[in-house]
């Protein structure tokens, strides 16, 4: 093949492959997401419990167990729940709810025991601590 040849055919190349080039086509979609939170309807032995209601356990014994009441809790929003208890108590108090981790659908209700543990080493006096009922969206 002559140099001239080679070159005709380089060039057709060139063309071939930018006429392909130039037929890949995208489509623009611009798009939004709303994101709702998660909804839940407290009650402690069937009295509602708000966000930021002050809770008094009274008395407790050192080394002893309180049930405090039963908590139930309602997924009145839109997408399924994992709800969790959670506290920032001192070393040797725990609080524990026996229906922790449970998994809730829309309208789904969970409940369970609220009980707080004393360690017998756990200093006389008030504690104040804070609790919280989380809902993690998914499953």
């Amino acid at each position: 093949m002559g140099k001239l040849t080679i070159f005709a055919l380089c060039l057709i190349g060139l063309f071939v492959g930018a006429a392909i080039a130039a037929t890949v086509v995208q489509y623009y979609y611009p798009s939004t997401v709303t994101v709702v939170p998660a909804v839940l309807e407290v009650t402690l032995d069937g009295v509602p419990l708000l966000n930021g209601t002050a809770m008094d356990w009274e008395e407790c014994v050192q080394g002893g167990i309180e049930t405090w009441g039963v908590l139930s809790v309602k997924n009145i929003g839109e997408s399924t729940v994992t709800v969790s208890v959670t506290t920032d108590l001192v070393e040797g108090v725990t609080v524990e709810w026996t229906a922790d981790g449970s998994t809730l659908a829309t309208d789904d209700i969970v409940t369970g025991d609220l009980t707080i543990t004393i360690n017998p080493t756990v200093e006389v006096g008030i504690i104040p601590f804070s609790m919280w009922i989380t809902a993690a969206n998914g499953t």
